[in-house]
Formats: structure tokens, C-alpha cells, sequence
């Protein structure tokens, strides 16, 4: 069962957010050179305001296997020229998509640059145990906005994983697991394997 959260914003390694920002103990260091990503974030339905919140667990989970993430907003034309992965936060089920009803993301486009995957809203919603239609006719509140930060985030990690690295199998637990249900999502530190990690880092290089 999911343990309470104390002293406000959890970190992606379970510590408490301090100064405007989680710092993993075994995180590479801002001045270190890094293998650098960039995502682009694709809101277009206006499904979730907090978007900050979302770069920071999505900055802590890449930041702790040495990748620098550079995290951006959709706006009209924006084009970095530079290879990013836009996000894309979807209002519509899965299932019309001609995918399992509880599917939270895809991975429908080309690898490499300029890719983009898809973020399923609802069915993120629905993992964490919370209603779609009523979280849509009232404001949310602070755990709600916690919570779905902190899935959105993992969600999006691992659909970034597999547009990076199309052919990377699913693993038997952490982060690239399969199936990620309420736990997976929330508790304590985003897994990644450490062989996972490399093959990221190496891509990003290659990129």
C-alpha cells in the first residue's frame, strides 16, 4: 500500500522536495557533461495545468541516470530545430485507438528525432484510482496534483524510452515494466536498470 507523503513534494528518489528541486544523492552533477534530452510538452485539451511539476519528476527520474533534460511547452510553431520528443497529453481513450482500454501510453510514431508519444489522461487517471469526469468538474486538489505529476512523469519516462530505444523488451520490474499500476506510479524511486540506463545514454549520444 502506498505509504503518506510528508513534508509536501515527494523526489522520484522518495526524499522531500527542498529549494525548488529534488538532488538524488547518486544524481551527476549540473556541471558534468551529460547526454542531453529534450521534450517538448503537448497539451492541447488543457488536461493538466501543473505543467512544471511534471518537468521536475521528469528531471529527477533522466537526471539521476546522467541525462540532462531540457523540458519545453508546445506553443504555435514551436520548433527547436533540434532532435526532441514531443509529448502529447490525450484527451480521447485508448481503446479508440485501437488499443487496450487501459493502455496510459503509445509510441505510434517514428524513432529518433523529432518522435513523439502519446500520454492517455484518462487512463493515467483511472491507474491512480481517481475518476476521470469528477477530477474534470472541480479544481484538484494538492495530493491529486501531486499524484498525477508524479504518473504523468513516469508514464511519459517510459514511453520516451521506447522512442529512443525501439527495440529495449519490457523488464520484470521498475520503471519499463510492462504494466505500471498504482504503486508503480507512486512509490518510492523510478527504477531504471542500470544496462537500460547506458543503451539511453549511448542513443542520445548517437542522436
Amino acid at each position: 500500500m502506498l505509504s503518506p507523503e510528508r513534508g509536501g513534494m515527494g523526489c522520484e528518489d522518495g526524499s522531500d522536495w527542498r529549494l525548488g528541486s529534488c538532488r538524488p544523492a547518486h544524481r551527476r552533477p549540473r556541471n558534468a557533461s551529460g547526454p542531453a534530452l529534450v521534450l517538448r510538452w503537448c497539451d492541447p485539451h488543457g488536461l493538466f495545468g501543473n505543467t512544471k511539476a511534471v518537468g521536475k519528476r521528469l528531471d529527477g527520474i533522466f537526471g539521476a541516470i546522467g541525462v540532462e533534460l531540457s523540458w519545453k511547452k508546445c506553443t504555435p510553431g514551436s520548433e527547436s530545430g533540434r532532435p526532441e520528443i514531443r509529448v502529447v497529453l490525450v484527451h480521447s481513450e485508448a481503446s479508440g485507438w485501437d488499443l487496450d482500454a487501459e493502455a496510459m501510453g503509445a509510441n505510434l510514431s517514428r524513432s529518433g528525432p523529432q518522435s513523439q508519444v502519446y500520454i492517455f489522461y484518462n487512463s493515467v487517471v483511472r491507474a491512480l484510482g481517481h475518476s476521470p469526469k469528477t477530477l474534470s468538474d472541480r479544481w484538484l486538489s494538492a495530493r491529486e496534483t501531486r499524484e498525477l505529476s508524479r504518473g504523468l512523469a513516469r508514464v511519459t519516462a517510459h514511453e520516451v524510452m521506447h522512442a529512443v530505444l525501439p527495440e529495449l523488451p519490457h523488464a520484470e520490474d521498475g520503471l519499463t515494466h510492462s504494466e505500471l499500476d498504482r504503486d508503480a506510479l507512486l512509490d518510492g524511486e523510478a527504477r531504471i536498470d542500470e544496462a537500460v540506463a547506458k543503451a539511453f545514454q549511448a542513443a542520445l549520444v548517437k542522436e
